[in-house]
């Protein structure tokens, strides 16, 4: 793993999503609790929250990206209150759908990294509404 590769990963995820993700949607690199003004796209955030475990090899680390996505204005189809979750519903399985097991082979975004979604949970609370995902990598060592 080099120093870049966190950085170079997230990019190549968001370009993914990006390619991937029903249109429209918008694509971020930076963490975000909520979404000030309601989007008429659905926003999709992509970023590093760091270490929460180091391992004492390195080579052993397994970087995470969080992602959080909001559904768009124009895809609720009520206010949050009584969306009874169909959007959140409909953004989890997106975002299922957009990492399937071909995304999960070494090399797919970065050399050297193999990575999956390891959680996508829903938040029904009336200010945030939005689901919480996250990806967990692997470092393929060489000749392994």
């Amino acid at each position: 793993m080099t120093t870049r590769t966190i950085t170079e990963w997230r990019l190549a995820v968001m370009n993914h999503l990006r390619a991937t993700f029903p249109h429209p949607a918008e694509i971020d690199g930076r963490p975000r609790d909520d979404v000030v003004s309601r989007r008429d796209n659905d926003l999709v955030c992509v970023w590093w929250p760091g270490w929460q475990v180091i391992e004492r090899d390195t080579t052993l680390a397994q970087p995470r990206l969080q992602i959080r996505a909001w559904p768009g204005r124009s895809r609720l189809k009520a206010p949050a209150q009584t969306d009874e979750g169909t959007s959140l519903e409909e953004l989890g399985m997106k975002l299922l759908l957009a990492f399937p097991r071909s995304t999960q082979a070494g090399g797919f975004f970065v050399p050297n990294l193999a990575c999956r979604l390891i959680r996508a949970v829903p938040d029904y609370s009336d200010n945030v509404y939005r689901v919480e995902a996250e990806l967990l990598a692997y470092t393929i060592l060489e000749g392994a």
